[in-house]
């Protein structure tokens, strides 16, 4: 997955650029990220409400010529509030581009533009604190399932990619045809797979290929993005299950 952060104005503060450099380490070891920073307008400190709209507009231009045609999510206080882990569920896109306005906000061009408005809560917080939420939110997300497994999300373009894998790779075809089957026998499963060797398992999703198994999330049928965010979520139930861990804290 390609995660792109777009802010305005460069972050001078020690601890903040600290804070960013150790998230991305964390994210950048199963996706890529890419931080852009974009000119802020320099501007005196008391504006009228005609300019202030001014300056959201110059770096909102900006922004703007820094997307294309990706899911864009824009960070801002009216934007909908969810917990973390419902914040893994709007990571599920192929192409993800994050947006954080200046100190007077986001311009209405770039708010029209986005897919999704994101609020992480009713206070004002500075813009630079924003980009190191964002940022730990997204890493708490990959950190989940890393103690336990290397879990990484693939998109591809064909079927053709898919038959290219080495065959030590263990196929588990994921569809509504597939065997349902509990938390318990996933976890009996991925353990069953260690035991005999079978140490990289590749789970397909709306792929109709030949496969070692065919499983089931539900008999119904639902979008790419939701059957990614169960399986993830049950792939680390079941790891909690094996260990013997709570799995509500």
């Amino acid at each position: 997955m390609k995660i792109k952060i777009i802010t305005v104005g460069k972050i001078k503060e020690t601890f903040y650029r600290n804070q960013i450099s150790s998230f991305v380490k964390t994210i950048n070891k199963t996706d890529y990220i890419e931080l852009i920073e974009v000119p802020d307008e320099k501007c005196p400190e008391k504006l009228s409400d005609k300019e202030m709209i001014q300056v959201k507009d110059a770096e909102g231009k900006r922004i703007l010529e820094k997307i294309k045609d990706e899911y864009v999510i824009a960070l801002a206080i009216e934007g909908k509030q969810i917990d973390s882990s419902k914040f893994k569920t709007v990571l599920n896109k192929s192409e993800v581009t994050f947006v954080i306005g200046g100190s007077l906000g986001l311009s209405e061009h770039v708010l029209k533009r986005s897919n999704y408005k994101l609020s992480f809560s009713e206070m004002t917080f500075p813009h630079q604190l924003m980009k190191v939420v964002l940022l730990e939110q997204i890493a708490l997300g990959e950190k989940r399932l890393s103690r336990y497994c290397k879990f990484k999300i693939i998109t591809i373009k064909s079927v053709d990619e898919l038959l290219k894998l080495p065959e030590k790779i263990y196929k588990i075809k994921i569809s509504p045809k597939g065997q349902i089957i509990s938390s318990e026998d996933l976890a009996e499963r991925i353990n069953r797979y260690g035991l005999t060797g079978k140490s990289d398992v590749a789970f397909v999703l709306n792929q109709e290929i030949d496969t070692d198994e065919h499983l089931a999330l539900s008999k119904m049928t639902m979008g790419t993005g939701i059957s990614i965010t169960i399986l993830s979520e049950q792939i680390y139930r079941a790891y909690r299950i094996m260990k013997n861990e709570p799995y509500h804290k």
